[in-house]
């Protein structure tokens, strides 16, 4: 919100201003929505001054961002500027003040006022991170940035670009510092605390995966399963319908905690233990495909022993380049698993790193013998796939403990 408020001294007015999730102006008892006072260039070019931390604004700077197009860029801004005064004037409780004053280079907003903005304490909760002072109380440090982040920094339809880039730096702050305080809550289990803020998060942000991963493993630590397997499918199946894709494999990965938490309930013999590994056996005659997560576990115990059963390990990493749209481009990185997982021996790993990307831990005498894979690869994928629209490029390194 933006306020502004008296103190006892007559010339020390302070401004309360909120951008996140809208563009108010709040003087004594009236909230004023600047969007319903202003059209969209007033309300850019007054967005503009305040996020610039009440310094000078050059005018290159602003003709810039707001008249790079304009065929007389300075007539356009100082018009601009005078009807943004003019229509200030107007609002009750602003009326006798000037909020924009004219300096040597540009424009800044009145440094004789003081300024409580939403997006100055957000910053000032983001600058905990690097020192990690938040960990003092990161339940009420989350609360904190809960209660400031109301939605996205306030854009209009005009979708103005450096606006646009000052919303994304706030979103990803926000993400990050929601998710450094689960880490936090994560570590003392403290699992009810997760949930409530994982979900609150979620409301603002209902599109990063982080913050499902954090609610869900919340519903875990609460013994929640019935609830976790909903929760999956619909969460997957609403990314899906928006975004094209589902869940990445972490999501997977920590889906299938939930299942082997109630497996390990039941007790069994190791006869049945033996008969239900045979019944999910996997298909002998092809590599073995798995999580990502599940790759980095085989890479690491494979190297562990390469040394002492006098073996050598090879990595491959498979990419596809495309214009084609991220749906084709998922359905020809299917293509190219089913020809990697053919190509390959039963004892050989592949997972999938992204959308784009495969990788494979083989182990060969030389790394020679790894080329032929990879080229063996490639030719069967060009016969499948389009060469003038997709390539596939791949790298190949010894893999050796760090």
């Amino acid at each position: 919100m933006c306020s502004i408020e008296k103190s006892e001294k007559v010339d020390n007015i302070i401004l309360k201003i909120r951008m996140f999730g809208c563009f108010v102006i709040e003087c004594y008892n009236e909230k004023i929505v600047v969007n319903q006072y202003f059209g969209k260039q007033l309300v850019n070019l007054l967005e503009i001054l305040l996020l610039q931390n009440q310094v000078e604004v050059s005018k290159e700077f602003l003709m810039d961002i707001l008249w790079s197009e304009s065929e007389n860029p300075n007539s356009a801004m100082k018009f601009t500027v005078f009807r943004l005064r003019n229509e200030l004037k107007k609002i009750p409780g602003l009326h006798k003040l000037e909020l924009i004053i004219t300096t040597k280079n540009g424009y800044r907003m009145n440094p004789d006022y003081t300024y409580d903005c939403d997006f100055m304490h957000f910053d000032n909760l983001y600058s905990q991170i690097e020192g990690q002072t938040y960990k003092e109380n990161e339940l009420e440090y989350v609360q904190q940035v809960l209660s400031i982040y109301q939605g996205h920094l306030y854009t209009t339809s005009s979708q103005l670009l450096w606006i646009i880039q000052q919303q994304e730096y706030y979103r990803n702050a926000f993400i990050e510092m929601i998710s450094k305080g689960c880490e936090c809550l994560l570590q003392q289990h403290k699992y009810q605390d997760i949930k409530r803020i994982a979900y609150s998060a979620i409301l603002l942000e209902p599109f990063v995966e982080e913050l499902h991963y954090f609610y869900m493993y919340g519903l875990i630590g609460t013994k929640d399963y019935h609830e976790v397997r909903q929760y999956y499918n619909k969460v997957d199946e609403n990314f899906y319908k928006a975004l094209g894709f589902g869940l990445s494999s972490r999501f997977n990965d920590l889906y299938g905690i939930n299942q082997n938490d109630e497996l390990n309930s039941d007790v069994v013999g190791i006869s049945e233990f033996h008969e239900n590994l045979d019944n999910k056996a996997h298909n002998r005659d092809e590599a073995f495909y798995c999580s990502y997560d599940l790759f980095k576990n085989i890479y690491e115990i494979s190297l562990r022993g390469a040394a002492r059963e006098r073996k050598r390990y090879f990595i491959a990493l498979f990419k596809i380049e495309t214009k084609e749209s991220s749906d084709k481009q998922i359905y020809v990185l299917n293509k190219l698993k089913t020809i990697i997982m053919t190509s390959l021996r039963s004892s050989d790993i592949v997972s999938k790193v992204n959308n784009s990307q495969m990788v494979i831990l083989v182990n060969c005498k030389e790394v020679d013998n790894v080329y032929l894979i990879a080229q063996r690869i490639t030719s069967q994928f060009y016969k499948k796939c389009d060469q003038n629209k997709y390539r596939l490029h791949y790298s190949i390194e010894e893999a050796m403990v760090s």
